[in-house]
């Protein structure tokens, strides 16, 4: 039950009117909103971003093919007024590196490791997260 309650506040939020201020906490802070794969990678535009940033979608997270293309995808989402969570190849097998090249971008909210894991990934998750904490731990690791 609790989940159906959540999932209707995440859409009545969604279809909120335009002239309406984002949700925000008792502290004053807006809170965030996810998409969550939601934007193929080849229909990133701004238009398509700044349609996400509309209906009240802060962060976005779509799978890119790679470290390029996930530029690419950030320099739109700033444009538009989102974050993105940094969700490519690269990431796994240059993790140094594409850490290093997207922690002071402007649009990056966090990184993604494996949506859904098991219990045997536990492990091998977390060394990577360390990893990807050890060279920037101002942004989330899921």
């Amino acid at each position: 039950m609790r989940k159906i309650v959540f999932l209707l506040v995440i859409i009545s939020f969604s279809c909120r009117s335009n002239n309406e201020s984002p949700m925000k906490s008792d502290s004053g802070k807006q809170i965030p909103i996810l998409a969550w794969y939601s934007i193929p990678p080849e229909q990133t535009t701004l238009s398509r971003y700044l349609e996400l940033k509309e209906t009240g979608i802060t962060i976005n997270l779509s799978f890119f093919k790679d470290a390029e293309t996930m530029a690419g995808a950030l320099d739109t989402a700033q444009k538009a007024g989102i974050k993105m969570i940094v969700d490519c190849p690269d990431l796994k097998s240059k993790t140094e590196e594409t850490v290093k090249r997207f922690m002071k971008h402007p649009a990056v909210a966090g990184y993604m490791l494996r949506d859904e894991p098991n219990r045997t990934d536990f492990p091998e998750l977390g060394s990577w997260a360390k990893k990807i904490r050890a060279i920037d731990d101002n942004h989330f690791v899921i």
